[in-house]
């Protein structure tokens, strides 16, 4: 795969600028171009906070082993919609995102992945959720410790899928728990790490 990027950086003001990309991608093995816009809006909200919006499309490399049955399928393709809010001081990090995504030219087949029949880019899918994150850097003396919760919903009609339903790699609830503590005697550190998820 060759690819080319170019990104150009706009500023209304101090406190409001836009993000303009354009990604193209020369697929030698299929013999297509794609070419992908992002696009990325941020405010400034006083001194510590900012507010975000993106948009862009994004290619998947279809998997060498359906390629070799079939060589003329296109890159499975996602729009990516995404709203972010930030806000960062001394001591803590609080970033909310909420998102959606638009699957389309998924690859779908009949049978196994090993032997598959009737290959074509019919499949399509959509995820949307939305991710917490908190950090927080010596509120307690030499504790550095940060909380990150995702909720997403995820939906696909592909591959060799009988109908529309959530892949085996997606949850709908994933957290995590983060803790290090230094030690100043013992020039050491000491973390712990917690994570849950639902079941797949």
């Amino acid at each position: 795969i060759n690819a080319a990027f170019i990104e150009s950086d706009y500023f209304f003001s101090h406190a409001l600028a836009i993000k303009l990309g354009l990604r193209a991608e020369y697929h030698h093995l299929t013999d297509q171009l794609q070419v992908n816009p992002r696009v990325t809006l941020a405010q400034k909200l006083g001194k510590i906070g900012q507010v975000s919006l993106a948009y862009g499309v994004f290619n998947q490399e279809i998997d060498s082993e359906l390629l070799f049955h079939a060589n003329d399928l296109q890159p499975e393709r996602a729009a990516h919609f995404l709203f972010n809010y930030s806000l960062k001081t001394e001591k803590n990090i609080l970033r909310l995102e909420a998102y959606y995504k638009d699957y389309k030219d998924l690859v779908q087949f009949n049978g196994e992945a090993q032997a598959p029949s009737n290959l074509s880019n019919g499949g399509s899918g959509f995820a949307y959720g939305f991710d917490v994150f908190w950090r927080a850097q010596n509120v307690i003396k030499n504790m550095d410790f940060w909380i990150s919760y995702g909720w997403l919903e995820h939906q696909r009609e592909y591959r060799n899928f009988p109908s529309r339903a959530m892949p085996n790699f997606s949850t709908n609830h994933n957290l995590s728990i983060v803790t290090k503590k230094w030690i100043p005697d013992l020039r050491s550190q000491l973390g712990v790490t917690y994570r849950i998820a639902s079941g797949r």
